[in-house]
């Protein structure tokens, strides 16, 4: 059906009904439910569908997210980030849940390796952050809290050092906004990450990210704050 679908507007109109029931009615407490629901997120997100059921479809992407697999959860993250450019108001929705991957990893993970999280499960959400110009604000002042108050959830302090070093100007914007309630000074936002540089639990690689968001921060903030 993706195949027929891709292109054809009068095909893909002829396919809406069938996705969108399918789509609803697919039980999901086993394992091929979901396998079901994805092929059919794809074939929705691969066609001239409907906004509508583009909608559906990244909504089912969101449910994945809440999932307890971790590999639903990756496929699904994966899955979103593919489909951002489709519609990135429907991404939107799903912003909290999608923050959320860095702070949830898989138990047994957990109890295996301590705070660990799969490299291209940082390197998507930074991928997905950077592709929805909508998150920018928001996925700023959500990680630098995060941050400010995790510091051994590495992934979390990974993303977020990234992504104030492409928007942490946005976090010192002199004036309150929606995305920005409350804006910190430079100082303050120096100061987590120097926090996060000397912090026993940070790895080498975070280390790293920390170093290289500070270089990039010398070139908008004042100068005397960065030594």
């Amino acid at each position: 059906m993706r195949v027929l679908g891709h292109g054809d507007k009068a095909a893909s109109e002829a396919m809406n009904d069938i996705l969108a029931q399918v789509a609803t009615n697919t039980e999901t407490s086993k394992n091929v439910g979901h396998a079901i629901l994805y092929e059919i997120v794809l074939t929705i997100m691969g066609i001239e569908s409907d906004p509508g059921l583009r909608v559906l479809a990244i909504n089912i992407l969101g449910r994945f997210l809440l999932n307890t697999d971790k590999d639903i959860r990756y496929v699904a993250l994966n899955t979103l980030l593919r489909v951002v450019h489709a519609d990135s108001k429907a991404v939107q929705r799903h912003r909290l849940t999608i923050l959320d991957c860095l702070k949830d990893p898989d138990v047994s993970i957990q109890r295996l390796a301590g705070n660990y999280a799969r490299d291209d499960v940082v390197s998507s959400l930074v991928s997905l952050i950077s592709q929805n110009p909508s998150l920018h604000a928001y996925a700023t002042v959500q990680l630098f809290s995060a941050m400010n108050g995790a510091m051994s959830q590495q992934p979390l302090v990974q993303v977020a050092c990234w992504t104030i070093g492409e928007y942490g100007d946005l976090l010192v914007s002199p004036e309150p906004s929606e995305d920005i309630p409350n804006p910190v000074t430079e100082l303050e936002l120096i100061a987590v990450l120097q926090r996060a540089l000397v912090s026993v639990t940070s790895t080498v690689q975070t280390k790293q990210m920390v170093v290289n968001t500070l270089v990039k921060l010398t070139t908008r903030f004042t100068p005397t704050h960065l030594e």
